[in-house]
């Protein structure tokens, strides 16, 4: 797929996540996809709680790149408030360099999971807030205006197709019940 223009991947990307036929499948196909047209070592789908705590609900990782999902429980979300404030002037946090956070305890979560930077994106959804997280273990990444603007479509188809499919399972339990 990676001679596909944006527009085409974009399209194929959606028609993915579209069906309704194993949709777990579909996402974890879908963040494949992403992931190695990107060159990304790990994607996530994170749920954020109420409570403040956070889980991986889906992950994509590179060959080489070994997996968080099965580390990490509910986790209690770290404070940082210069991340707070990306996300709530740009609607994105990024973090390139994770020796520069003030949070000790952030620090340690990236150097332990191996991570250079990182993106997240909001997933707006209904239900419950969710990112999109985009990772480099290897190399660090620099991202352009352009390459965030591209992901944040992604992450609206993304969310999207979240919220459909979990308004289809929501009216299949109440037709059953």
């Amino acid at each position: 797929m990676k001679s596909l223009s944006d527009s085409e991947f974009l399209y194929h990307l959606n028609i993915r996540l579209a069906t309704n036929h194993n949709y777990h499948s579909n996402i974890e196909e879908a963040l494949s996809l992403i992931g190695k047209r990107f060159q990304y070592d790990r994607i996530h789908i994170l749920k954020i709680f109420p409570d403040n705590h956070f889980i991986i609900l889906h992950e994509w990782c590179a060959n080489c790149i070994p997996t968080m999902k099965k580390q990490i429980k509910k986790t209690p979300c770290f404070i940082e408030p210069a991340l707070q404030q990306q996300l709530n002037e740009k609607a994105y946090i990024l973090i390139d360099n994770p020796d520069q956070l003030s949070n000790p305890e952030l620090k340690e979560f990236y150097k332990k999971h191996s991570t250079v930077n990182a993106l997240f994106l909001p997933l707006l959804l209904r239900n419950f807030f969710s990112f999109l997280s985009f990772s480099h273990c290897q190399n660090k990444k620099c991202w352009s205006e352009e390459e965030i603007h591209f992901m944040t479509l992604i992450s609206s188809i993304i969310a999207a197709n979240l919220e459909k499919n979990l308004l289809i399972t929501h009216l299949m339990h109440k037709i059953k019940n």
